[in-house]
Formats: C-alpha cells, structure tokens, sequence
C-alpha cells in the first residue's frame, strides 16, 4: 500500500466541464468571496462554478427589478404623470412595450 500513497499515476477519470473543457484540477486561481474582502486559493473550475451561480442570481434579481420598475411605470402612467410615454393604449408584447397608433387632434 506504500507504493500507492505517493504515486502521481495516470488520471483513471478525466473531468469533462462545458465552459472550462478538459481542465487541470490542480490549475488554482485566486477567488474574492462576494460581499467580504476574503480571498481563497480554489481550483479554476470551482471559481467559474460559483461565479455562474452567482451571475444567474444576479439574472434573476435584474429581472424582479425590471418587472417592479415595469408595473410601477405603468401605475403611474395610469395616473396620468407619464401621458404621451405609456398609457391604456400600450401593449406588453414579448416583453417590450409597444404604443398603438398616434392619434392626431384637429382644431376647427
């Protein structure tokens, strides 16, 4: 059992990633924890997984803003603070706001 203790073999199984591919487990990067100012000598491929973790709960958040600052816009559009910008008249469509036609007034 001695022999196997200190042997640097072959790899039996070879770690596949699909944004970093086939990459070194030894290969270490330096990796600030969000929120604290404590860094950590972690290997490559854990440091791209947190970091996409948190890219998408940052997706995520980014989206709930929107959404709020989207349905506020509107409450105060219905308000009338906003007219001419967003009104009855505006339609949600895939996400964007699209105005109906212009109306154009006639004095006479």
């Amino acid at each position: 059992m001695k022999e196997m203790e200190g042997s640097s073999g072959k790899q039996l199984i070879k770690e596949i990633c699909p944004t970093c591919g086939d990459h070194d487990p030894k290969e270490h990067t330096w990796l600030m924890f969000p929120g604290s100012d404590i860094f950590a000598r972690v290997p490559f491929h854990v440091a791209h997984t947190v970091l996409e973790k948190d890219q998408e709960r940052l997706d995520i958040g980014s989206k709930k803003l929107q959404s709020f600052v989207k349905e506020k816009s509107l409450v105060i559009a219905e308000k009338g603070a906003l007219a001419g910008r967003f009104g009855a008249d505006t339609e949600i469509l895939g996400g964007e706001s699209v105005q109906g036609p212009d109306v154009k007034y006639q004095l006479g």
